[in-house]
């Protein structure tokens, strides 16, 4: 597990390896937490959230997924798509296509 401080960004397990490259800031994350995106954090005796390797992947797919062009709700419909069990890998393929659609629009 790895625990949030104080700091700003929360993917780096040390504070000092902090920086925006690192990942979201901690008030993105809890923006993701008020939204089905994450599940609550565990929390320590003194209250400091902590994350499990699930959730920073977890963290990692929404950045990666908006860094592709997805939506928040797009993401949403994977991540639900995916605890039914499924493989959400056409839906993923059918997203990003349109995506692509939509970006060379732009262009042309």
């Amino acid at each position: 597990m790895i625990r949030s401080t104080r700091s700003r960004h929360i993917l780096s397990p040390c504070a000092s390896e902090k920086s925006p490259a690192a990942g979201p800031t901690a008030q993105t994350i809890r923006f993701y937490e008020r939204t089905p995106l994450l599940p609550p954090p565990q929390r320590t005796p003194n209250g400091y959230r902590t994350y499990d390797e699930q959730t920073l992947t977890r963290l990692r797919f929404i950045r990666n997924g908006q860094g592709a062009g997805l939506t928040l709700l797009e993401i949403t419909a994977i991540i639900d798509l995916r605890g039914t069990g499924a493989t959400p890998c056409a839906h993923v393929s059918e997203l990003l296509s349109a995506k692509g659609t939509s970006v060379n629009k732009c262009f042309d």
